[in-house]
This record gives structure tokens, sequence and C-alpha cells, in this order.
């Protein structure tokens, strides 16, 4: 196939073709739609998990290219980067664009339906002349995404092969004393770490009678890097799973126990609480932290308006508009897609896990008590 300019409004695009389906790039978009730079890989972010790959998009990679070279056309390998370049097919064009209403945009819907997206009707018994290659093609894609399969669990079983050695070191040796076997050969300093703070939030237990598992403790002292030390530890926790790989869930401890410097805050916290000098008064304050930053703030307020609405909430909307612009749908629809979320979270949500939004917040409501 060769490159070929198609007339989309006052712009002409090149054809792109990747698998023998016209495709568009997020850029094409937002030229042929008079849009802001970066629109549509916006709207693409905050909805993609309506997206359905190699269906509604294809995120190819060099690999990629190189496999279905013979049925692509209008895309060099330039334009596609190691980590994987978008393009949308119409289903997904069409997906993606749903919340263009302009009048602009619907004369270039239905524009780049008739004259790009269906342009490959007009090549289609051209396409049918090449059907066998193209299923060769197929198969050498399906073949090299097996390979790729293949190698990683071999890599993975020569890991654990070569992981035996050092497993085998934790084993006893002997099994008429397996528990002593296992105490003198565990050295593993995570393990070793937990265990310890497991151990002191038991001691700090008897301090805090209103505490009654060691849970409690290790809550609180989360309270405490979160509301004084502004610790978002949904953040913490993404980018964790992001540096193993990993999908499953994951105990905030491993989380601290893994940063050194969530770590020396955790321990210094700790320290302070099952510190026995410290006062009756000073360990209720402790507690007391546990309490919402964002309530302990407002009831004051809500008191002095005398707002008997569920949970102040005429209160919270007041403050809420005195903020003055926060794009607070934008921001909710981020924080749910960062941490994907199943449901969009709350104003307090927001509030209480960004440290400059709190403090507006709080600033806010010292403003109106003020008045």
């Amino acid at each position: 196939m060769s490159d070929e300019l198609v007339t989309i409004g006052n712009h002409q695009m090149k054809l792109k073709v990747f698998n023998n389906q016209p495709v568009v790039t997020f850029k094409d978009i937002d030229e042929v739609h008079e849009k802001r730079e970066g629109s549509a890989r916006q709207n693409f972010n905050s909805n993609q998990r309506h997206f359905i790959q190699n269906e509604d998009f294809f995120l190819v990679k060099p690999q990629d290219f190189r496999m279905c070279a013979r049925h692509t056309s209008g895309i060099s390998q330039e334009d596609v980067n190691n980590r994987g370049t978008t393009f949308l097919t119409e289903t997904g064009y069409l997906m993606l664009v749903k919340t263009f209403t302009d009048d602009l945009s619907w004369s270039i819907q239905r524009s780049l339906v008739n004259n790009y997206f269906r342009h490959k009707k007009e090549t289609k018994d051209t396409t049918n002349m090449v059907s066998v290659e193209y299923l060769d093609q197929q198969v050498q894609c399906l073949r090299h995404e097996f390979q790729t399969g293949f190698n990683s669990i071999h890599n993975a079983f020569v890991s654990v092969q070569k992981a035996l050695p050092a497993v085998d070191s934790y084993l006893p040796v002997s099994q008429s004393k397996p528990k002593e076997a296992v105490s003198n050969k565990v050295t593993d300093p995570v393990l070793n770490w937990k265990h310890q703070i497991y151990s002191q939030a038991n001691r700090v237990l008897r301090l805090y009678p209103t505490m009654t598992k060691n849970q409690h403790v290790l809550r609180a002292v989360y309270t405490i890097m979160r509301n004084q030390y502004g610790i978002v530890f949904e953040e913490e926790k993404r980018e964790y799973k992001e540096k193993y790989n990993i999908e499953h869930h994951v105990p905030t401890i491993d989380i601290i126990a893994d940063n050194a410097k969530l770590k020396s805050l955790f321990e210094s916290i700790l320290n302070d609480m099952e510190n026995s000098n410290v006062m009756v008064e000073q360990r209720k304050q402790i507690v007391n932290t546990v309490v919402d930053p964002i309530t302990s703030t407002i009831n004051p307020l809500i008191a002095k308006r005398n707002d008997k609405t569920k949970g102040g909430n005429n209160t919270y909307r007041k403050v809420y508009a005195a903020m003055g612009v926060v794009s607070w749908e934008m921001r909710r629809k981020r924080y749910q897609h960062v941490h994907k979320l199943k449901n969009i979270p709350s104003k307090k949500v927001l509030i209480r896990n960004d440290p400059k939004l709190l403090k507006k917040f709080v600033s806010t409501v010292h403003q109106m008590l003020a008045e």
C-alpha cells in the first residue's frame, strides 16, 4: 500500500493503516477537531477502562511494527516508540469523541467515518486477494507472542532454580528440632523488621487501653503519617506495584518496609508511642490524631452556623464553594483513574490525601469562623 492523503474538514491527513485497519493517533484527532494539544490523550486516559485493546486500539511497539509491516501503510518505524504508540480504530475513535459535541466535531466525525475509516471498504477486493498472506502474517504474530510468553516462563523457571539454594538454607537440617533450626536460619531483613515491629506494637498495647489489637497500633501510626506528615499511601502502593510488577493487594506495612524514609518515620512515631516517659495526656493526643482532620476542623463551623443537616452537609458545601476554583470533577476522575478505584472518590477523600487541598480547606474554614 502507498501513502495517501485524505481531506478532513480544513486538514489533510495521511491515511494510516495498521494490520489492514485504518487507524488514527491522538495528534490526528486534536488537529482535525481543532482541540488543544493533548486533549484526545487525556480523554483516552480518563476512560481507558472502557476501551478494548486490539479492538478499539492497538498499542504498537517496534517488534509489532516489524511483524505487521506488510499490512501497514502511512506509518513509519520512527512513529513507534519503545514503550508503545497508541493507534485508535474506528470504534475507538467514535468512543473517544463522544464528549465532543460542538458543531465542528459533528461534521468532522461524519467526514472521518465516511472518507477515512470506510476507505478500507473501497479496497476490499484487493484485501481478499492477499488473504492467504494476511493469515500467514497473523500466524507469525501469534508465534511471536507465544515465543515471548514461553521465554518469560522459561526465565521465571530459571530464576526459581537459582533461588532454590537460598531457600534450602532456610530449611531445618535436623527434623528433630525443626523450630530451633528455622529460627537460626531466618535472616530476611524485611521479615525480621516486621517481627520486631509486631513485638513493639504488642508492648504499646499495654500503654493504650483503648487499643485491643496490634493492628490498632499500626493503624494509629499510619494515620499520623497521613494526617501530620502528608503521606499518601495510595500513591506509595501504586509505585510499589509498578516497581515489582504485581497486581494483588499489598499490606501497608510491606510498603513501609520497602521505603527507607517511610520506615524511619514509622519507627520514630512508634517509639514515641512506646516511650514510658510520655505522659497520659500526651498519649491521649496521640490517640486523638486518628480523628479525621477534616471533621475536627469543620465541626466548630458547623456548630457556629447551627447547621442541622446530616453531617453538616450545608456547611461543607459553603466551604467547598469558598475554596475557589479547584476543578473538583477533573481531580476526582484523575484520582479514580490513578488509584484504579471502582467509584469516583468524594471531595473529602481528595482533601484528605492532598496536603495542599487540606491546607486550603483548613484556611478557608478558619476564615469563615473569623467572619
